[in-house]
């Protein structure tokens, strides 16, 4: 079963300078696991092979134009799985482009998380502009790890349109437990949104 509400009040879909966004999703429904039969039963004795499991999460993303050529994009998202016997593809994947710049593409694994992206744009041209961002997150892997992490990254890049398609491209640090902050971990990341 699943819901699903949205309200769009952004003026450009693809490019948007003004308004907001928001979308909230719920799902929840009886994860089944099936047995290999190649596999012993003995492997299948301390899991359930049945269960509930609930997914909640949603994102706010909302545009203030502070100056002639300036605007802020503030957007924060979550999520939250809850279930027993979570795979890694139950989980979400964080890091990257959209969502945890600084980071390998969907490298991070979590059960639970928060993001923040605060992002300066500064138009060049109706829909070319300049941005420095800053991205940060919580995130919790599965609910058999207690500890939380607070990774995030920062960086700046330039998006611009053409007549194929709007490009995004952005160069970003990022800190975690795992990656310290320096250049030789930093990302380039690169977006293209096709017009057709």
């Amino acid at each position: 079963y699943g819901l699903n509400y949205k309200l769009n009040r952004l003026n450009d879909a693809a490019n948007p300078s003004v308004g907001y966004l928001l979308n909230l999703k719920g799902t929840a429904g009886q994860k089944k696991i099936m047995k290999n039969p190649v596999l012993a039963d003995s492997l299948y004795d301390d899991i359930l092979l049945s269960s509930m499991q609930i997914k909640i999460d949603g994102i706010l993303d909302k545009y203030w134009p502070l100056y002639k050529f300036l605007i802020l994009r503030t957007q924060f998202s979550g999520g939250f799985i809850n279930g027993n016997n979570l795979f890694p593809g139950d989980l979400y994947r964080i890091g990257g482009l959209k969502s945890l710049r600084g980071f390998t593409e969907k490298s991070i694994f979590a059960s639970s998380f928060g993001l923040m992206n605060l992002e300066l744009r500064a138009y060049l041209s109706s829909d070319t502009y300049f941005m420095i961002f800053f991205d940060q997150s919580y995130i919790k892997g599965t609910e058999s790890e207690h500890k939380a992490q607070y990774p995030f990254g920062t960086g700046m890049g330039l998006s611009f349109n053409t007549n194929s398609g709007i490009f995004n491209f952005a160069l970003a640090l990022g800190k975690s437990e795992n990656q310290p902050l320096a250049f030789n971990y930093a990302k380039i990341h690169f977006g293209y949104v096709a017009r057709f």
